[in-house]
């Protein structure tokens, strides 16, 4: 069972479009209903199986449950934007950052009080204008 929120790579259009041939792989996320009618954040990869003359002879499909891994990500990303609004909020301090090139990768607004340079003027420039 799928809800809006399922992401696919590839999907049923890849295993049954009409004369064409199948492709081999497809992954799609999405929440899945156990037996038990609970909830869980799915991955499912499914495989197109063929004989040794190369027919397709049917599909092979393992679904995971990562749930605990979307979750994870999804205090990832609220942890970075909590830290990105905290650096961002700095007015007396240049807080910035380079890429391994040199280049500016981030600035914030005491960055921009200090230097003189706005975020749109300095990011993807090289430090060396500073």
């Amino acid at each position: 069972m799928d809800n809006p929120q399922t992401t696919a790579n590839c999907g049923a259009k890849c295993f049954s479009a009409p004369g064409a041939e199948p492709f081999a792989f497809a992954d799609v996320e999405g929440w899945r209903v156990r037996a038990d009618g609970s909830r869980f954040w799915a991955l499912a990869v499914m495989n197109a199986v063929r004989d040794h003359g190369g027919d397709l002879i049917g599909f092979a499909k393992v679904t995971r449950d990562i749930t605990e891994r979307r979750w994870e990500q999804s205090r990832l990303l609220e942890s970075e934007r909590r830290f990105h609004h905290l650096v961002q909020s700095v007015v007396y301090y240049a807080i910035f950052q380079l890429d391994k090139d040199g280049v500016v990768a981030t600035w914030n607004r005491g960055a921009e009080h200090i230097k003189g340079y706005s975020a749109d003027e300095i990011i993807g420039r090289h430090f060396s204008v500073l």
